[in-house]
């Protein structure tokens, strides 16, 4: 079921059978605490406002798989993902992400493709290697030195086990 939804004033209608919700290109500084009433959803497009956390409501909507955060203004990914235990996939790519928290991830067993295109992060933790679910890990365009170019361009596989042979003995 598509969502039809008001947004104004931080009024938003909750459809609590909705699955998927579009709130993308509005400009939003900040979402409304009602978005847990979507305990349905699987689907949250948050694409090109200037977001720059989510509320902790998020983390009623158990069966949330994908989120798109692309195009905002999040300095890290907000921590209220990491209790979404079915997410699959994190679109956030084109914000100012500087750090990748790692034990946030691994708290995500369903964690298949994660976009982190296009941020500030300096450097990529060894321990990233560790998500064994993921099959999908774009980092391109970030200022980071290593993993060097040719090593993303070897695609997710590689990068991974590069990552897992950086890890400290």
């Amino acid at each position: 079921m598509w969502c039809y939804y008001v947004v104004a004033t931080n009024r938003l209608m909750v459809f609590s059978s909705t699955h998927e919700l579009l709130l993308s290109f509005n400009k939003l500084p900040e979402l409304s605490r009602k978005l847990g009433g979507f305990v349905h959803l699987t689907s949250l497009d948050l694409r090109s406002n200037q977001l720059t956390d989510l509320p902790t409501e998020i983390s009623a909507c158990h069966q949330l798989r994908e989120i798109f955060l692309s195009m905002n203004k999040f300095t890290m990914l907000p921590d209220v993902l990491y209790t979404l235990k079915q997410l699959e996939n994190i679109f956030a790519s084109d914000n100012q992400i500087t750090d990748i928290n790692v034990a946030g991830l691994l708290q995500l067993p369903m964690i298949s493709c994660l976009d982190l295109q296009n941020n500030d992060i300096s450097s990529v933790p060894p321990h990233l290697g560790n998500l064994s679910s993921l099959k999908s890990l774009q980092l391109n365009g970030n200022p980071f030195r290593q993993p060097r170019p040719n090593i993303l361009a070897r695609g997710t596989p590689a990068l991974l086990e590069y990552l897992r042979d950086r890890i400290p003995k």
